[in-house]
């Protein structure tokens, strides 16, 4: 399958990679959409909405703005905010520094942990 088309076949199935319940049909035509590609000999590196797509989490010092605001909740402010963060720390070394940030309560924290994870050794 080219390129062009896989990417054609991703944006009419829509990116609603992280939402909660409602999106769950569509991140399963996604994921499918993207094993296909797979099979038909696309390979490299995978972004992170790709490693999603296969149920992956992603490392979240390796994110941009983008990744971070397909979660569902996350908006641009916190996005900012949080890479902001991780910036002046050269990287988060746990989750505690994550809940640290304005606007990172409970809630927002674990649907973080649901989707990404830290490593330790960054």
């Amino acid at each position: 399958m080219p390129l062009s088309l896989f990417v054609l076949l991703l944006s009419i199935l829509g990116f609603g990679l992280f939402n909660d319940s409602e999106g769950f049909l569509e991140e399963q035509q996604e994921k499918m959409a993207y094993e296909l590609a797979l099979k038909a000999g696309l390979r490299g590196d995978l972004l992170p909405w790709q490693s999603k797509l296969l149920g992956q989490k992603v490392d979240l010092n390796g994110v941009g703005r983008s990744d971070l605001q397909r979660l569902n909740g996350l908006g641009r402010v916190l996005a900012n905010r949080i890479l902001s963060e991780r910036q002046r720390r050269q990287g988060f070394k746990n989750w505690n520094q994550v809940d640290g940030v304005p606007g990172v309560g409970a809630r927002m924290l674990a649907r973080l942990q649901t989707h990404f994870f830290i490593n330790e050794l960054h």
